[in-house]
This record gives structure tokens, C-alpha cells and sequence, in this order.
């Protein structure tokens, strides 16, 4: 108790605490460690709420909250409500990162239908950036709506075109060049 009462931040600390007095079934030190756990879950789910609202990227946050949920024995819900919520608010975007982590939110909160969604998206999103010539953008969507063989084909595609825009412009330079030759008499 000591241990974790001079640790309050660590899991290991509180969480062998625990263990050891409900080894003794002393179930009033048990409910008061868990109390601490709980507040730890409060305590990252209000630094979740900072760092999602400074950088849309607080997955570190939530991970360290659904930690002390384990010793709480109690907030999972709080925690995958939350994870969820940030999906929703970054599926709502079409920029790629905002999709990317859409996806990583639902898959933390265990919602695999919202997060099947988003890789639609995602696949549409692909679509039309290859229907407009944006071929590396297409390919980024197509990787994260899981759609390797379309983002490898693409791939491929826009390396033929470089490459026959390539030798197309050596060979003006070329023509070019011999031009310039033959009018400077060399």
C-alpha cells in the first residue's frame, strides 16, 4: 500500500498492490486502490481531451486510460465511448491523417463496422483522386482502405507513365540539343 500510495502513476505499483490484497480478501483496501485506478482513468481521459483538442492524435492518452481501467475494474466504457467519438469527429474529414486515425479510433473502441465504413471512404477517396491524376494520394487511400492490390497496380501505372514522360522529355532535350549544335556550327 505504501508502494502504491508513493506511486500513484504507476500501474505496476497499484496494480501488484491489488493483487496482493485481494490475495489477503481485504476487500476495503482492494475498493480504495481501485478508487486511485479510477481517478488515474479520469485523470488520462482529461489529458486525452487536451491532447486530442491540441494535435487530433490522443490514442497515447486513451491507451494509458483503458491501462488503469484494467485496475479500476470499471470506465471501459468511458474509454471506448471516447475512442469512438474521436472516429466519429475524424471520419467526418476527407485529409488522409484524419482518416488514417479515424480508423485506429475505431479499432481501439472495438467498432469494426464504423471502421469498415471509413476504409469505404477511404476507397471512394482513392477513386477520385486517380480519377483526377493524383495517382500518390490514390495510392495512400487505396493502402488504407486496405486495398493493396488497387494501391500496387496504381503504383505500377504511374511508374510506366514516369518513366515514358521521362524518356520522352530526354529525347527533346536530345533533339534539342542537336538542334542547338547545328545552328552553332558544331
Amino acid at each position: 500500500l505504501k508502494r502504491a500510495n508513493a506511486k500513484p502513476d504507476d500501474t505496476n505499483a497499484v496494480g501488484n498492490a491489488i493483487q496482493h490484497f485481494k490475495h489477503r480478501n481485504n476487500e476495503a483496501r482492494v475498493k480504495e486502490l481501485r478508487g486511485l485506478a479510477s481517478r488515474n482513468v479520469d485523470k488520462w481521459l482529461a489529458a486525452e481531451e487536451k491532447a486530442f483538442a491540441a494535435r487530433k492524435d490522443s490514442r497515447e492518452e486513451l491507451g494509458k486510460a483503458k491501462d488503469w481501467v484494467y485496475y479500476a475494474g470499471t470506465g471501459a466504457d468511458k474509454v471506448a465511448g471516447r475512442a469512438e467519438k474521436r472516429g466519429d469527429t475524424l471520419a467526418a474529414d476527407d485529409a488522409r491523417r484524419s482518416i488514417e486515425n479515424a480508423i485506429a479510433y475505431y479499432e481501439f473502441a472495438e467498432k469494426p463496422q464504423k471502421a469498415k465504413s471509413v476504409r469505404d471512404k477511404a476507397r471512394k477517396l482513392g477513386d477520385e483522386h486517380a480519377r483526377k491524376g493524383e495517382n500518390r494520394l490514390a495510392v495512400e487511400f487505396y493502402s488504407l482502405a486496405g486495398d493493396d492490390a488497387k494501391a500496387a497496380a496504381l503504383e505500377k501505372k504511374s511508374e510506366a507513365e514516369k518513366q515514358k514522360t521521362e524518356s520522352a522529355r530526354q529525347d527533346k532535350f536530345k533533339k534539342d540539343q542537336q538542334s542547338l549544335e547545328k545552328e552553332l556550327g558544331l
